[in-house]
């Protein structure tokens, strides 16, 4: 493919329909990302933020779990994204009151607090003011 470096796909020969290539080497890549992920993600917080400052566009494909939002990014070789799979932000499910959701989940009781963003970063949210339903709290998936 024009403009592609042939070597960051050792091995691969260059084939002449476009499309296929592309293909191949998407496969490629995901091939090399699951080898690198093979010890598993990487794990740390965004909030301190403790994910790696040192990827490169090679590095195309880690993970990062981020325990503080129960969380899995996935660096796209310039910027972290949330991996394929993650629920969906600001959906709000009813718990019994004595049950902790766990991190990535805060009351619906009015309060200000931070929600991660689909870049692995936070931003200020206040939440909103939801009754109890049938003896159970609303909480709100951050």
């Amino acid at each position: 493919m024009p403009g592609q470096k042939q070597d960051s796909y050792p091995g691969l020969p260059a084939i002449a329909d476009p499309g296929t290539q592309t293909a191949i080497r998407t496969l490629y890549d995901i091939a090399r990302a699951l080898q690198d992920n093979a010890r598993g993600p990487i794990v740390g917080t965004i909030s301190p933020d403790t994910k790696p400052k040192t990827l490169k566009e090679s590095d195309q494909g880690r993970l990062f779990h981020a325990t503080d939002y129960d969380r899995v990014f996935v660096w796209g070789g310039k910027k972290w994204a949330d991996a394929p799979g993650q629920p969906r932000r600001q959906s709000i499910a009813f718990f019994p009151p004595t049950f902790d959701p766990g991190p990535g989940w805060a009351q619906c009781d009015g309060s200000t607090t931070k929600i991660s963003t689909p870049e692995g970063r936070t931003e200020t949210l206040a939440l909103p003011v939801v009754g109890d339903v049938n003896g159970q709290s609303a909480f709100m998936r951050l």
